[in-house]
Formats: C-alpha cells, structure tokens, sequence
C-alpha cells in the first residue's frame, strides 16, 4: 500500500512535476461521473457552442453562418457580444452588432470567445463560493488579457481563454459537493489544490481538465488546465504553450495581490510578482506592473460586469 505524501512532500512533487498525473486524472473522471450522476441540475455544455466550435473546426465556416447558429442561443449570443464590446477584450469601440463582433474578431479568436462564455454559463446560477471563484476566474482572464496585450504577446486570446476556465474545476466541486472552501482557502495562491490533493486524492485542475475533455475542447486547452499548478509539467510543454501556461500562472498570481492591494499594489508583493517563476517568461518590470494597475482595476469590473447575471 502507497503511504500518503505529506502536506510538504506533495507540494515539492507537484510543484517539479512528479507522480503519476495520469492516475490522479482516472481518479478525478471517475469521481466526477460518480458526482455528476447524484448532481441535480447541473448543465451540459451548450449545444449550440459546441456546433459552434465543430463548424470552426472546418476552417472554411462564415460569419453568416456562425451568427444564424449562435442566435439559435440567445442567451449564449447575448453574452458573447456583451464579452466582446467589454473594454477587456475590445479596447475599441464596442461592437454594435454581434454578426460585426464575428467579422471583426476571426474565427480564432471567436472560437476561444464562445468556448469561454459557453463554460461560465453552465455555472451562472451560482452563488457563496461559486460566485467568488467566477469572479476570480473572470478577474484573471482580465489580468492576462491586459498583460498579454501590453506585451503584444501574440497568444493573448489562447491566454484569455485559459485563465477564464482554469478554476472550471472548483466550479464543479462546488456544484456537486465533493469539497468545502474555506474563505482563508480561497484567498491565497497556489493553496486550494494542496488541501483538495489531501483530502480527494485528485485537484480542481485534474476535474477541470476532465470537464472540459469531456466537452470536447481541445487537447492544448485541457492540459493548460490540468497542469495550472505543476510548473514541472507546464514547462515541457510546446513553446507557445509554456508562454500561455506563464502567463496564465503570473495572472492568477497577479489577481491574488490585486485582490489585497486594489487601489496602490504593496512593493513587497510587487517583487514577489516580478520574481515569480512565470515572469521569466513575460518579463514585467515592478514599474511596468504597478503602471498597469489601474487598467486591471477598470478592465476586471469590465469583464465581471460582462459577465454578470
């Protein structure tokens, strides 16, 4: 019988990438379709979204087309335009019309949008600790747009995406009841996927990587997703990928400090930011962080607002 890591010993492992990820991702689908199945409301994915992403997947889909499907949604095509015409994602003038939203934005960048939207919507009824982790989630999407584009990083949108469906997973404990977040929990970087190792045995990164394969997003999304909190393994990835997965790391990082320090950012944690691992890969300077301070306060309210229910 394998004897538990201690609360030391697991961090050390999943922070420089070892164990056994593929036996903690069978334990967490497993886990889930068990919760799933007791869960009483819970949604699928919408099925609008996901023919929305099988038309893109054919490379040759217009934006007539895109717009006559999404509109089969209107709650999804509504928020979509609401999301685009945000100061988050557009910081032009906002779109007047969702078919010009489409044109305007490519089918890229569309695609990452409808998936994003799609999946939040699934949890838009929820309340206490899921509405704190939608609005974290919201609020690094926001961070990581704002970064990715004052570095004209060019997979911002695959950024967006990503940090707007990293934490899916506590949505989804959440929503079927398998784990309880403490307020103190929630409020520090890098801690909730220790406490949920030890006590289930799998993270919210594993069950959201589950969640999202079994929505049938792409495979670079879910291990961006799976591997959140595990540097070790993010960092083997594709080269475009490490950059997202860094940007994705230093945004999560960044909205816990903006969380404590809204109006002025305190220098103590602004050398902690710029020394964090994934900077070395965005390469912000304190000044150049703590200048772009009051655009991540305007663009979080933009993008939470965007998102409102």
């Amino acid at each position: 019988m394998t004897r538990p890591l201690s609360e030391a010993s697991l961090r050390e492992c999943l922070w420089f990438g070892e164990g056994a990820p593929e036996e903690v991702a069978e334990r967490a689908a497993e886990s889930l379709a068990a919760s799933v199945a007791r869960a009483s409301g819970l949604k699928p994915f919408p099925a609008v979204a996901q023919h929305v992403l099988s038309l893109l997947a054919k490379h040759d889909v217009d934006a007539r087309t895109l717009h006559e499907t999404l509109e089969k949604d209107p709650v999804l095509a509504t928020r979509v335009l609401r999301v685009a015409s945000s100061p988050a994602y557009n910081p032009g003038r906002p779109y007047v019309s969702l078919e010009q939203a489409l044109v305007r934005l490519g089918n890229r960048a569309v695609g990452e949008l409808v998936a994003g939207v799609a999946a939040m919507g699934v949890f838009s009824d929820a309340s206490g600790v899921g509405e704190v982790v939608r609005s974290h989630c919201a609020s690094v999407a926001a961070i990581a747009r704002v970064i990715g584009t004052e570095r004209r990083f060019r997979g911002v949108g695959r950024a967006f995406l990503a940090a707007l469906l990293h934490d899916v997973g506590k949505l989804m404990l959440v929503a079927v009841g398998e784990f309880d977040y403490s307020p103190e929990m929630l409020q520090r970087p890098d801690e909730c996927h220790i406490r949920e190792r030890l006590a289930l045995g799998y993270d919210h990164a594993a069950v959201g990587a589950s969640v999202l394969r079994e929505w049938g997003l792409d495979d670079s999304l879910v291990r961006l997703v799976a591997f959140h909190h595990q540097p070790g393994h993010v960092y083997s990835f594709d080269p475009l990928e490490v950059q997202i997965a860094a940007y994705l790391r230093l945004a999560d990082a960044i909205e816990y400090a903006f969380r404590l320090d809204p109006e002025t950012p305190d220098p103590d944690r602004l050398d902690g930011l710029v020394n964090h691992e994934a900077n070395t890969y965005v390469s912000l300077s304190a000044a150049g962080l703590a200048a772009l301070w009051p655009r991540f306060r305007e663009e979080i309210d933009a993008l939470r607002s965007a998102f409102a229910r």
